[in-house]
């Protein structure tokens, strides 16, 4: 029939996040496939003999650690906070978009294990993975922190009556003007 050609697709660079027409490269790093656009691509091989080759040259040993357990951390007045149910309304908008695991932590840079946790409601994601994620499902699953919202309510609601207005400080200004021109004329 004719030559075969190779079918053009669009790609998103998963290093440097430019979309791209044509075939993208995959890098091998081990545990982890990337799609990367040819210029990273090139930067990654370079880079990755580069530590392959010091890794080679001195091997410390290995001294087996404890694996850290995920830590919720507390959120500071004035920041966001996970509605309750969180991971349950990811799970659903990503299922409702018929999305695995996989893809929608290929979609936002994480690794799959992570938006497990997440999920799980194991771990609280970054503010950047929030917002990555209320974007790509289209879901609001922040509010702001209510202590923050009660704290600015109390400093708003007490008035403030040790300062003067500048509307009262020209009445009294007004006022001392008055008092000195009829002294002056009596």
């Amino acid at each position: 029939m004719g030559s075969m050609k190779r079918k053009e697709q669009i790609y998103v660079c998963e290093v440097c996040g430019g979309t791209f027409v044509g075939t993208p490269v995959t890098v091998d790093l081990g545990s982890y496939k990337l799609t990367a656009c040819p210029s990273c691509a090139r930067s990654l091989r370079a880079s990755t003999k580069r530590v392959m080759e010091i890794k080679e040259e001195k091997t410390p040993p290995r001294i087996k650690e404890e694996p850290a357990r995920p830590t919720v951390r507390r959120r500071q007045p004035g920041e966001i906070e996970l509605i309750e149910g969180f991971g349950r309304i990811i799970k659903k908008a990503r299922e409702d978009l018929g999305l695995t695991i996989d893809q929608l932590a290929k979609a936002l840079g994480i690794k799959s294990s992570l938006l497990r946790h997440i999920e799980a409601e194991e771990i609280l994601p970054s503010a950047e993975i929030v917002k990555s994620l209320e974007r790509i499902l289209e879901i609001s699953i922040t509010v702001r922190n209510p202590a923050y919202a009660e704290e600015l309510e109390k400093e708003h609601a007490e008035p403030i009556h040790d300062r003067l207005t500048l509307g009262e400080m020209i009445r009294i200004k007004g006022k001392e003007g008055e008092k000195g021109a009829n002294e002056s004329s009596s």
